[in-house]
């Protein structure tokens, strides 16, 4: 301010001012966390102290795809680092994780057949895993059942294991490995009765032997055996098998389902009773003779020999006396009535001949009638005392042939009930 002629200006020398270098640090990101495999390349980054819009090229930084850790080397370039002073440097590393993936065992099912053991079940290739990268997939596994020998009906837990094969790389994936339940179902096992013929002997045993079908492997069938339904004579008898058989398959039979099949074509003749001459202690040349066969007509026309009182049968029913017994053999007589009576269900009188009670009528004592087995006889069907008869209710369906055994003192007779054949 104010007039500068009125100064006399004198210059010194010039000085020199001088602008210093500014520090710089650089350092790479520490990435532990949150970069997990999915193809794509991950890259770290770094973080300086370059002031206002001062740029340099870095070189050495960690870079990656798979999974795994990447350590960065970092190196800068460029004009701007002239302004600052050697760079202090921290690296560090680029984590990438491995992508969780499950790989579940899928379950499996077969059927026992006493071969294949539980390691061929579960070591298969049947599984199923959650997604993956791109085109990674697993292309087999290696799976491990919680049981080993020869496979046995039942389930049991099959788990992977870590013997993976892929199509991309294992160290970008961590596996977690799911169980599942795998199964052996039973096998069926059929044990069929045949068919057998016998002549009658009182008792419905039989001597042929079922027949099985479905066993495997080893596997065997002991104690089998089959019988009759009932002890009487017939034609088309139901052959049943008998319990008390065993499965030998190493679990008590429990690897098969069992299923037991009648036979319907049984036999059981019907013979005549040997007629045997008296022991020799009760023979006489006097009072001896041999006993004679004797067919009597219908039991409407018996003997004279049968007591007041008897019936008679009723009609269409026919009576005969095939054998004669006496007390030293067992008599056989043979009772046919007409066709349908059993499946009609009405009821008949079955008058016996005289020959068959004389021993009861003669000493007083009471007859006895029950089966073969001395078992009583059916509800439907009793012996009249007073009527000296068989009388019966509605018969039921199937009830003939059967065989009644009479006991009269010291006399036997079975008596042998079929119906006639249709016209």
């Amino acid at each position: 301010i104010g007039n500068a002629n009125n100064y006399d200006f004198v210059y010194n020398s010039p000085r020199t001012h001088t602008v210093g270098k500014a520090d710089l640090a650089v350092t790479a990101l520490d990435s532990l966390t949150g970069n997990v495999y999915n193809g794509a390349v991950y890259t770290g980054s770094i973080q300086s102290s370059a002031l206002g819009t001062d740029a340099f090229t870095v070189t050495g930084m960690a870079s990656g795809i798979d999974a795994g850790i990447y350590t960065s080397n970092l190196a800068l370039g460029g004009a701007a680092l002239a302004n600052y002073t050697t760079p202090v440097i921290t690296n560090a590393n680029l984590v990438i994780s491995p992508k969780p993936v499950s790989l579940t065992n899928t379950a499996r099912s077969t059927t026992y057949n006493g071969v294949s053991s539980y390691a061929t079940l579960a070591n298969s290739t049947a599984f199923t895993t959650s997604a993956m990268v791109g085109s990674d997939a697993v292309a087999s596994v290696t799976q491990t059942a919680s049981l080993s020998g020869t496979a046995q009906a039942g389930t049991f837990i099959a788990t992977p294991n870590a013997a993976l094969l892929l199509t991309g790389t294992v160290s970008n994936y961590d596996f977690s490995y799911v169980a599942s339940m795998h199964t052996v179902d039973k096998a069926t096992l059929a044990i069929s009765a045949v068919p057998s013929t016998k002549s009658f002997d009182g008792s419905n045993s039989s001597s042929t032997l079922p027949v099985v079908i479905g066993l495997k492997g080893a596997d065997k069938v002991t104690g089998l055996a089959q019988a009759y339904s009932d002890a009487n004579p017939g034609y088309g008898k139901s052959l049943i098998v008998q319990s008390g058989y065993l499965v030998e398959d190493g679990k008590s039979g429990n690897n098969y389902t069992v299923t037991l099949f009648p036979d319907q074509t049984g036999v059981i003749r019907a013979l005549p009773v040997a007629v045997l001459p008296p022991t020799v202690q009760s023979l006489t040349a006097v009072n001896y003779a041999p006993p004679t066969l004797t067919v009597s007509s219908t039991s409407t026309n018996r003997s004279s020999m049968v007591s007041p009182g008897a019936a008679s049968s009723s009609s269409g029913v026919s009576v005969s006396t095939v054998n004669a017994s006496t007390q030293q053999v067992v008599g056989l007589v043979a009772v046919l009535v007409p066709s349908g009576i059993s499946t009609a269900g009405t009821g008949l009188i079955i008058a016996l001949p005289s020959k068959v009670l004389e021993p009861a009528l003669e000493t007083g004592t009471a007859v006895e009638v029950t089966l073969p087995n001395k078992q009583p006889l059916p509800s439907w069907i009793r012996y009249d005392d007073a009527t000296q008869s068989l009388r019966t209710l509605a018969v039921p369906a199937g009830a003939f042939p059967m065989t009644v055994l009479v006991t009269a003192g010291n006399q036997s007779t079975l008596v042998q009930i079929s119906e006639a054949p249709k016209n």
